[in-house]
């Protein structure tokens, strides 16, 4: 099973809620001046951010694309989205299912840009006693370097960070001390799953265990001890 998303009304079909999407003005066609028959200007605010014409290229098309401004441009296939769309449904299943095995907590509804240290997270289940926790958490990161916006599905993230953290209240003010990070791409999930499976083996252990316990052993039955030998009598004395 993965977690299709459901995108919120406000949202075309190629993804993007519609207040962001660019005005786009097909040129008009022009006998006279064929250079500019089929560009498409597309407007932010009244200004031409980019001009783009497709033309036909044997079996396939050719996108051009002008760009005044020198502007960073991102190409994102539809079929690419999707793929990184299934990459993070199954991460979060893949933790899910870690943290039934090891009685963690686990949360998928983090938003980091407010207050959550990661889009998913996992905690043990420490006493309050301790006064501190230990925490994982996995952050999906968008084109630019940006923390996904939980709210906006159609900017797919393309990448992931991790980052186990320590945290502790035994002082006046919580600490927090870093343990492990990382990062990649949303095609190559598995450092995380071994990063969090060291995570639990280094930093919880022995606080957790896996909840597939071992087989019971039956305990051995104790040595019986040799019965004392009686001694032999004196001479002259009889029993």
């Amino acid at each position: 099973m993965t977690h299709s998303p459901e995108l919120p009304e406000s949202y075309n079909s190629m993804g993007g809620e519609t207040q962001d999407i660019l005005e786009a003005q097909v040129r008009p066609h022009n006998d006279c001046d064929r250079a500019s028959t089929g560009l498409v200007d597309f407007l932010d605010e009244g200004d031409v951010r980019l001009t783009a014409r497709v033309t036909k290229v044997g079996d396939g098309y050719m996108l051009v694309i002008d760009n005044p401004g020198d502007l960073p441009l991102v190409i994102d296939h539809a079929a690419d989205r999707r793929a990184r769309m299934t990459a993070m449904g199954e991460l979060i299943e893949q933790l899910e299912a870690i943290s039934t095995e090891h009685d963690l907590y686990f949360a998928s509804d983090g938003e980091p840009a407010a207050f959550a240290e990661g889009h998913l997270t996992l905690h043990a289940r420490n006493p309050p006693a301790q006064r501190s926790h230990q925490t994982f958490a996995v952050t999906f990161i968008c084109h630019g370097g940006e923390h996904k916006d939980a709210d906006r599905w159609d900017d797919v993230a393309h990448s992931w960070s991790y980052t186990a953290t320590d945290i502790s209240t035994a002082g006046p003010t919580p600490s927090h001390r870093v343990r492990d990070t990382g990062e990649g791409p949303l095609s190559d999930t598995s450092p995380v799953i071994a990063a969090v499976r060291k995570w639990i083996e280094t930093e919880l252990a022995p606080s957790v265990t896996s909840t597939q316990s071992a087989p019971l052993r039956t305990p051995a039955a104790p040595a019986s001890a040799p019965l004392p030998t009686p001694a032999a009598p004196a001479p002259g004395m009889t029993y």
